[in-house]
């Protein structure tokens, strides 16, 4: 009997670990899928940051001079310091933007959940650096145009800046969230959610 019972054990550990095998290539195939709808999302945002700043870039508050001589074609406030903090910001915008679209889009070249995770979270926090740094060029492009006329340049970089009450606190949260800021937790969290399901 028990000469019986010992292949009989095997064959069905072996089983259960086949059927495990399955089911962990299956959620495996539905993270992939999971994570290449979200990045089709993220993507777009960096694309419309990256359109955006791209436009602002060729469009220069107040425009070009026009007179002749050394100066022609230069922007009108280039000697502001607004004005070279708007160009800054809006770069940095630009950049970030456009490393969080390639991001997204190398990671749908991976068939492996983790490294589309790590790239994601790469490019989620470039896009927030976008956003933040395309808010701050509006609000020194702005300034820029404005400073003639102090109390409307005032008032539109406190409104502009108010968006950074809504900012902040948002990314730390998401900093706070381990499974942004750590994927072997994220990892970890996933492993114990399969094994609740088994």
């Amino acid at each position: 009997m028990d000469q019986e019972f010992i292949p009989k054990m095997k064959k069905a550990h072996k089983e259960e670990r086949e059927k495990e095998n399955i089911q962990v290539k299956e959620r495996r195939k539905g993270r992939v899928e999971e994570n290449n709808k979200r990045a089709q999302t993220h993507l777009i945002v960096a694309t419309l940051i990256a359109t955006v700043t791209f436009a602002a870039s060729f469009t220069m508050p107040s425009g070009y001079d026009s007179s002749q001589g050394s100066e022609q074609g230069m922007p009108v406030l280039l000697r502001h310091a607004a004005f070279e903090v708007f160009v800054i910001t809006n770069t940095l915008a630009m950049i970030c933007s456009i490393s969080a679209g390639f991001l997204y889009a190398s990671a749908s070249f991976y068939n492996e959940a983790t490294k589309q995770e790590h790239r994601h979270v790469m490019a989620f926090w470039l896009i927030s650096i976008a956003m933040g740094t395309m808010v701050l060029a509006f609000i020194t492009g702005t300034y820029t145009v404005l400073s003639h006329s102090l109390g409307i340049a005032i008032a539109t970089c406190v409104v502009g800046t108010c968006s950074f009450f809504i900012l902040i606190p948002e990314v730390i949260k998401l900093y706070k969230y381990k499974y942004i800021t750590n994927l072997d937790y994220a990892q970890h969290l996933e492993r114990e959610r399969i094994r609740s399901q088994g």
